[in-house]
C-alpha cells in the first residue's frame, strides 16, 4: 500500500465519516425522542414503515444504481456518456418506482391485513399506503442520486449533502411527530426522504448544463432504452439478492409482530439498528472511494489482492474497536440511545454485534464479485444468508424468544463469511495477507471474550471493552500506516 493510496482512502473515509457521524447523531436524536414519547411501540411502528419502504424500493430500483457505478466509472472521461447514464438512471428509475408505488396502492388491503391490523395501527390505510408509496419513490431517487455523486468521486459534495439533508430532514421529522403523535411517524419518514432528495438534486443539477429539449430528445430515442437495458442486465441479479434479503427481514418482523406484538418489534428494531446502521455507514463511506478504484483495477486486469487486503485492514481498524466497545457496553448503549425499557434486547444485540464483526472484513470481497459481474456468487450468498437467518430464527424463537433471533444472526454471518472467502479463493485466487488474518483473528477473539465478560457482569464487559477497543484500534492503525504486510 503506497502512502498516496493510504492518504486518499483515509481522506475519503474521513470526509464521509464526518458526514456519517452527523447523520448518526441526528438519527440517535430522532430515535431517542421517539422512544421517550412512545416507547418500544413507537420504534416498532417506525421499523415496520421503513422496512416496507426499503423492501419495495429495492425491487423498484432493479439494480440500476449498482450497475451505474461501474458504467460511470468506465466513462468518467466522456461527459456525454456520463450525462446519458445519469438521465437513464433518474428518469427510468423514477418511472419504475412509480409503478411499484401503484402496485402498493392496489394491494393496500392485503398489506393492512398482514401488518397494520395486527399491529393495531388506527391511522386510515388510505393515508398510510400513499405515503409509503411516496417514501418508496423518494428512496429510489435518493439512492440513485447518491450513486451519481459517488461514481464521480464527488466525495466532498456527497458528504455535504448527507450532513445538511440529515439536519433538515430531522427537523421536519421531529416537527411531524411532535404535532401529530404516532400518526406523524409516517409523515416524518417521508419528510426526511424528501429533504434528502432536494439537497442531492440541488448539488447534481447545479453542476450540470441540462437542456430540456436535449433531454426529451434523448428520452424518446431508442438509445435511452438500450442504455436502460444495459444497466438492467448488469444489475438484475443484485436487485434479486437485495430484495430477497429485505423481504426476509420484513417476514421476520411480521413473525415477531404476530407472535409477541408490536412492542417486541420495537426491541428487534432497536437492536438491529445498532448492530447494522453503524456498519452500513462505514461500508457506504468505503464504497464511495473503493468501488470506482476497484472497477478500474479489474478493468485493467491488475491483481486485486493488495487493494482488497488494504481495504479489509482499514475496515477492521476503524470498525472493529467500535463493535468491541458496543458489545461490552450493550446495556448502557440501549439505555442511552432509547431508555431502560429496551433492556430485553441486550443479549440479542450482543449476538448481532458479534455477527457484524464476522462480516466486516468480507465486504470488499462482496464488492469484488459485484464488480466482476459474478451474480451467481452474490445470489448464493444472499439465499444462504436469509434462509439460514429465517430458518434458525423460526426454530429458536419459541424456546429463546428474541435471543434466538440474535443467535440466528450470528449463525448466518459465519456461513456467509466462509462462502465469500471460499469463492474468492477459487475464482480469483485471492489470498489474505498475514496482517489481515492477524487483525481478523484478534478482533474476533477479543469480541468473544468481552461478550462473555459482559454476560457474566455488565461492569466487567464495560471495563474490558474500554481498555481493549482503543488499544486494538491504535495497534492496527500503526500497522497500516507503517505498511508492514505479510
Amino acid at each position: 500500500m503506497t502512502t498516496d493510496s493510504r492518504s486518499r482512502i483515509f481522506a475519503a473515509i474521513a470526509k464521509l465519516g464526518s458526514a456519517n457521524f452527523v447523520e448518526i447523531v441526528l438519527r440517535i436524536g430522532r430515535v431517542k425522542l421517539l422512544a421517550m414519547l412512545f416507547g418500544p411501540v413507537g420504534i416498532g411502528i417506525l421499523g415496520l414503515y421503513t422496512s416496507i419502504i426499503q423492501t419495495f424500493a429495492s425491487a423498484a430500483a432493479l439494480g440500476l444504481g449498482e450497475s451505474s457505478v461501474r458504467l460511470l466509472a468506465g466513462h468518467h472521461q466522456n461527459p456525454v456518456a456520463v450525462w446519458r447514464v445519469q438521465a437513464v438512471l433518474l428518469i427510468a428509475g423514477g418511472l419504475q418506482a412509480l409503478l411499484v408505488a401503484l402496485m402498493l396502492l392496489l394491494f393496500s388491503d392485503q398489506l393492512a391485513a398482514v401488518f397494520f391490523d395486527v399491529a393495531g395501527i388506527s391511522q386510515p390505510i388510505g393515508v398510510i399506503v400513499p405515503l409509503l408509496g411516496a417514501g418508496l419513490v423518494l428512496t429510489v431517487l435518493g439512492q440513485f442520486m447518491r450513486y451519481i455523486l459517488q461514481s464521480q468521486r464527488r466525495i466532498s459534495s456527497l458528504a455535504w449533502a448527507m450532513g445538511f439533508s440529515a439536519a433538515l430532514g430531522t427537523t421536519a421529522m421531529i416537527t411531524c411527530i411532535l404535532v401529530l403523535g404516532t400518526s406523524g411517524i409516517i409523515y416524518g419518514v417521508v419528510a426526511l426522504l424528501l429533504c434528502d432528495n432536494l439537497v442531492k438534486a440541488y448539488i447534481i443539477f447545479r453542476a450540470s448544463r441540462l437542456s430540456v429539449r436535449r433531454l426529451l430528445r434523448f428520452v424518446l430515442s431508442a438509445e435511452f432504452w438500450r442504455k436502460w437495458w444495459d444497466l438492467f442486465q448488469m444489475g438484475y441479479a443484485i436487485v434479486l439478492s437485495v430484495s430477497f434479503a429485505l423481504g426476509a427481514m420484513l417476514f421476520l418482523r411480521a413473525m415477531i409482530l404476530d407472535k409477541l406484538g408490536l412492542e417486541y418489534v420495537g426491541y428487534f428494531q432497536a437492536g438491529f439498528l445498532i448492530a447494522t446502521v453503524y456498519l452500513m455507514y462505514l461500508i457506504s463511506a468505503m464504497e464511495a472511494e473503493f468501488t470506482p478504484r476497484l472497477s478500474q483495477t479489474v478493468k485493467a486486469q491488475a491483481p486485486v489482492d493488495g487493494i482488497i487486503n488494504e481495504q479489509m485492514q482499514i475496515l477492521l481498524a476503524i470498525g472493529g474497536p467500535v463493535l468491541i466497545a458496543l458489545i461490552g457496553a450493550t446495556d448502557l448503549v440501549l439505555t442511552l440511545l432509547y431508555d431502560a425499557s429496551f433492556r430485553p434486547a441486550v443479549e440479542m444485540l450482543q449476538w448481532m454485534l458479534l455477527g457484524s464483526l464476522v462480516l466486516l472484513p468480507t465486504w470488499p470481497l462482496r464488492f469484488l464479485f459485484i464488480t466482476t459481474k459474478q451474480a451467481a456468487v452474490i445470489n448464493t450468498v444472499t439465499i444462504v444468508r436469509n434462509v439460514t437467518f429465517v430458518a434458525v430464527s423460526w426454530t429458536l424463537f419459541a424456546p429463546f424468544g428474541l435471543v434466538g433471533v440474535g443467535i440466528a444472526f450470528g449463525s448466518f454471518t459465519l456461513l456467509v463469511a466462509a462462502i465469500l472467502i471460499g469463492f474468492s479463493y477459487r475464482l480469483h485466487h485471492f489470498r489474505f495477507e498475514s496482517a489481515s488474518l492477524w487483525f481478523y483473528a484478534a478482533f474476533l477473539g477479543i469480541s468473544v471474550m468481552v461478550m462473555g465478560l459482559a454476560r457474566w457482569d455488565s461492569i466487567y464487559g464495560l471495563c474490558a471493552a474500554a481498555v481493549l477497543a482503543p488499544a486494538m484500534g491504535l495497534i492496527c492503525l500503526r500497522q497500516i500506516t507503517h505498511g508492514k504486510h505479510g
